[in-house]
């Protein structure tokens, strides 16, 4: 999938750092344990990530109401300036939901009853 030319090199450094690259069907981002500054296998919460991205904000000088879909909407925008077109993009969120769909329905499988 094509990506801003920071991310392809951002986000290989961050999966060898975080020790992720060995484990392609974990979650990106996760929770740091308490005490250890380690990834746990813990997914992020969206509450915890919304929180984290105020607290930056803030923290920069930005008052401007920022949250999770602020990033995925200016992505979609750097997409269409960029030559890319809605129905591939509509593809791609196509393909993402069914893969999202399909882990959350196989972790729900192996969780023990």
């Amino acid at each position: 999938m094509p990506c801003h030319h920071n991310l392809e090199e951002y986000l290989p450094a961050y999966l060898d750092r975080a020790g992720l690259r060995g484990d392609p069907k974990g979650a990106l981002f996760r929770t740091i344990g308490r005490g250890t500054g380690q990834l746990t296998r813990t997914v992020l919460p969206q509450a915890n990530a919304y929180a984290m991205i105020r607290r930056r904000a803030a923290a920069a000088g930005i008052a401007t109401k920022l949250g999770n879909h602020s990033f995925r909407a200016t992505g979609i925008t750097a997409y269409l300036k960029n030559g890319g077109t809605l129905e591939r993009r509509q593809q791609w969120q196509t393909m993402l939901r069914r893969e999202r769909r399909s882990s959350m329905i196989a972790g729900a499988m192996s969780q023990p009853r």
